[in-house]
């Protein structure tokens, strides 16, 4: 039988240990061209020992004998053309790269490359279809260390042989990414290309965290041409490493035209003086947020092509190499003199590589200070970067961190309260530092003013008194007749208003503007001045003036000032006060203030309404009610006596309405006593006329009453004669009694 056995190998301490490879096909032809006899063909998948073993058929053209050709290639499976087959997800996994812990899906996102990426130096011997290596069927002694011989080929000994062994050798090449703060980057797509054809060699994803593997006994496969798995488990990987890329680079012949004939002779390669590959080493990352307000940005897999940022490339990044060399193990050169090297080459099958990845801190305050806990509650961050389709979001903090971001350009936009507040950018294009601080100073200010009367005089008020409308703030504060709003949106036009209470009225005044503009709002509150007068127009002191419940005594200019009143309410409009002057008498006033209008005389007398009220003949009606009322409430009240006639003394200026009442009778007008009324000491007098004409009895009659009375009486008078003559003729007929006839003419 025919035993494959395909194997990568890595350099553990100076000593060269194989290791199997899974899942590679092997194709082959085991032939002779020349006699037409095709002993085995096919292909088959390497097991878990790296192996593929073809048995000898029975019939003399299906054994293998000396001196036939066997063709082979090995190709990788149809995954490492895939960035996005469900292998490199699960592979991921396996590696403790977690989904929706450690990696973001965006399987759904992921559009094929034009170009499929192979991993051209998976297959051996070549990546065309039509190289197939070639060897021959022999057999050959090779002496040992203890003098005697090992068969090696075809060997057959008392009826038994071992399997001719075609071993097909790779070299382990690994990569570890770390970022610029020496962190292991997880899920980054590593590529090394050709130098020589720039096509990609192989790739692999970033673990995150060791795993094992068994070698094959190296010893065992030699002497029996089995492929024996050692017990040892020997690690592999390791945080931020790639799994094992697997490239054939060492010496080779195969053919192209399948005639069995070697076309293409690279038995040089991995040798000094020969062909020496090496690698530009490339990594890809993409970064996205898992959930908002999470800082530690995860990688995205599939590698999304049109979207991910190269992070690290050797030629471009490399400051001690540019360029992987790794060696062709086992067959190549072991040792290659660093000055026979490519320039730039790193002689070794791993590299480590520190990626341009960074992090991001961004503090935000405003005018110098750093936020309180009340203003960066509500305040939400969103952090994009368009080329890769990256968007963080992040709310409540005044710090946030962007832990592992590419090179790129990113867009900060703060918003608080619904407003932006800010957008900035920051740019990662050309940093070389680990970590990137920047303030973000927020559009934000703290507004103080003062809160004066129209003197400028301090107005002590209370927060309550100030409402903040047309934009966001984060609290109002007082103190005396400072008002304090903190966190105002610089460029909205607030519209700020402050009411005053004093003397049972209140007042108001609005600012409506940009927060710069605050600095004082003046009110409309000043000082009233009341002065009162005699008759005389001369100025009394000692009077005692009430406005709203404040008292003031007038001094010798009879002058009372009431300090810090209201003038006009919140609209704007004059406010009415009720005034009381009291000496010997009280006198009720009222005075109407407003921006110019702050001073008042107040005539400090007294006059009199004379109330008259009669009858429609004129006649005088005395025992009528008459009621005086003053603002809508009763003021005074009177009877009227013998003449009809009740006075009241003593009374202010101002209108009044007087209603009347005499029996069923009633009437109202009104009367107004004016300060020239009072001054000339002339009284009002208001005549009133109601409907009775006369009384009879006790009971009052008006006009047409009484014409009906009479008239009833009359025509009463006139049908009692008629009666009392129809009376006295009825009864002088029954007594006989006749009136004379009348005398004759």
């Amino acid at each position: 039988e025919v035993t494959f056995a395909v194997l990568t190998w890595r350099d553990e301490a100076g000593r060269l240990v194989p290791y199997p490879i899974q899942g590679y096909t092997v194709k082959y032809a085991i032939r002779n061209l020349d006699a037409g006899i095709v002993a085995a063909e096919g292909s088959d998948v390497t097991n878990a020992k790296g192996e593929v073993t073809v048995p000898s058929g029975t019939e003399p053209t299906k054994v293998f004998w000396v001196g036939m050709t066997i063709r082979y290639r090995v190709e990788p499976p149809a995954y490492t053309s895939d960035y996005a087959a469900d292998f490199w997800k699960k592979w991921l996994i396996n590696k403790d790269v977690k989904e929706n812990e450690d990696f973001v899906d965006k399987s759904g996102e992921y559009t094929a490359p034009p170009v499929a990426p192979k991993m051209t130096h998976a297959y051996f011997p070549d990546e065309s279809p039509t190289a197939y290596a070639i060897t021959e069927i022999d057999t050959k002694f090779v002496p040992t260390e203890d003098g005697k011989y090992r068969c090696e080929g075809l060997c057959v000994l008392d009826a038994r042989s071992k399997p001719f062994l075609v071993m097909v050798n790779y070299t382990a090449v690994t990569v570890q990414v770390k970022d610029f703060n020496g962190r292991p980057i997880e899920g980054a797509l590593v590529l090394l290309v050709d130098k020589a054809t720039g096509k990609i060699a192989a790739w692999h994803y970033t673990a995150g965290t060791e795993w094992t593997a068994k070698p094959v006994d190296y010893v065992a496969l030699k002497d029996t041409h089995k492929l024996v798995l050692m017990d040892e488990d020997r690690s592999f990987g390791g945080e931020g490493v790639t799994g094992v890329m697997n490239v054939s680079i060492g010496p080779v012949k195969y053919d192209t035209n399948d005639d069995d004939k070697v076309d293409v002779d690279l038995s040089h390669r991995g040798y000094v003086g020969g062909e020496l590959i090496t690698y530009i080493v490339r990594a890809f990352y993409l970064p996205a947020q898992e959930k908002a307000d999470e800082e530690v940005m995860k990688p995205v897999w599939p590698y999304l092509w049109d979207k991910a940022q190269e992070v690290y490339n050797s030629e471009r990044d490399g400051v001690e190499w540019k360029l992987l060399l790794p060696r062709a193990l086992p067959n190549g050169d072991l040792y290659i003199p660093t000055d026979v090297a490519p320039t730039g080459s790193l002689v070794k099958e791993h590299a480590d590589v520190r990626a341009a990845i960074f992090d991001a801190k961004l503090r935000f305050g405003y005018e110098g200070k750093t936020l309180t806990a009340d203003i960066a509650k509500d305040l939400k961050i969103t952090i994009k970067a368009k080329e890769i389709d990256f968007e963080a979001e992040f709310s409540g903090k005044d710090t946030v961190s962007l832990l592992k971001l590419p090179r790129g350009t990113y867009t900060v936009e703060a918003v608080w309260k619904g407003e932006t507040v800010a957008r900035k950018t920051f740019d990662l294009s050309t940093v070389n530092v680990g970590t990137v601080t920047m303030d973000v100073d927020l559009s934000l200010t703290d507004v103080v003013f003062e809160v004066v009367d129209l003197a400028e005089r301090p107005l002590a008020i209370t927060a309550e008194k100030v409402t903040v409308e047309n934009g966001p703030y984060a609290a109002i504060s007082v103190k005396d007749n400072k008002v304090t709003v903190v966190a105002m949106v610089k460029h909205l036009t607030y519209t700020v208003s402050v009411s005053y209470s004093g003397y049972d009225k209140e007042t108001a005044a609005t600012y409506v503007g940009i927060p710069e503009g605050l600095k004082a709002l003046k009110l409309p509150v000043g000082d009233v001045v009341i002065t009162v007068v005699d008759l005389d127009g001369k100025p009394i002191g000692g009077a005692l003036v009430k406005l709203a419940g404040a008292e003031k005594k007038t001094d010798s200019q009879g002058t009372a000032i009431f300090q810090m009143v209201p003038l006009e309410d919140a609209a704007g409009m004059p406010i009415t006060y009720d005034v009381t002057v009291s000496r010997e008498v009280t006198v009720p006033a009222s005075i109407t203030t407003s921006r110019s209008t702050t001073s008042f005389t107040i005539l400090y007398g007294l006059g009199t309404i004379n109330v008259v009220v009669k009858g429609a003949a004129g006649q005088v009606l005395s025992g009528a009610t008459v009621e005086l009322y003053r603002e809508g409430a009763l003021y005074k009240t009177g009877v009227t006596d013998e003449k009809g006639v009740v006075v009241f003394a003593d009374l202010p200026a101002g209108t009044y309405t007087v209603k009347v009442a005499w029996k069923n009778y009633q009437d109202e007008k009104s009367a107004t006593l004016t300060e020239d009324d009072i001054k000339a000491r002339r009284p009002v007098t208001v005549e009133f006329s109601l409907p009775p004409f006369t009384e009879i009895a006790g009971v009052p009659l008006d006009f047409g009453t009484f014409v009906a009375l009479i008239v009833g009486i009359i025509l009463l008078v006139i049908v009692l004669a008629i009666i009392i003559s129809e009376y006295v003729r009825w009864r002088g007929r029954r007594l006989g009694i006749y009136p004379p006839p009348p005398p004759k003419k």
